[in-house]
């Protein structure tokens, strides 16, 4: 019998402050063995600003990730849940990127093996 490798929920993102024009990177996660990621992010606030989602294969160089659409805070609180299926990186992270107002940005990831 096989056993499934997961990667509990945990905080990539613990009320971290959105102010100015900081950027907010996450700790990079390890994904090797891993096909489908769930990443959960939610602020309080009204910034105004962008995530991405960036892989690596090396743990140093980073490529954002497409989504065909951008993932922003568009000055009020909210959320977004971001699903990643089969993902070919052996790292991946989150990074916010903020124009204006403030607020704080809290985040879960987790993953699992198909």
């Amino acid at each position: 019998m096989s056993r499934k490798n997961i990667l509990e929920p945990y905080t990539i993102f613990d009320a971290e402050e959105m102010t100015g024009t900081a950027t907010i990177t996450s700790p990079s996660t390890g994904i090797k063995y891993l096909d489908n990621i769930a990443i959960d992010l939610s602020w309080t606030g009204t910034p105004t600003g962008t995530f991405s989602v960036e892989g690596s294969l090396d743990g140093s160089t980073w490529n954002e990730l497409g989504f065909g659409t951008s993932i922003a805070a568009a000055g009020a609180a909210g959320d977004h849940q971001i699903y990643i299926n089969q993902a070919p990186f052996h790292y991946i992270r989150v990074q916010y990127t903020n124009a204006s107002g403030d607020g704080a940005l809290s985040g879960k990831l987790a993953a699992k093996m198909v």
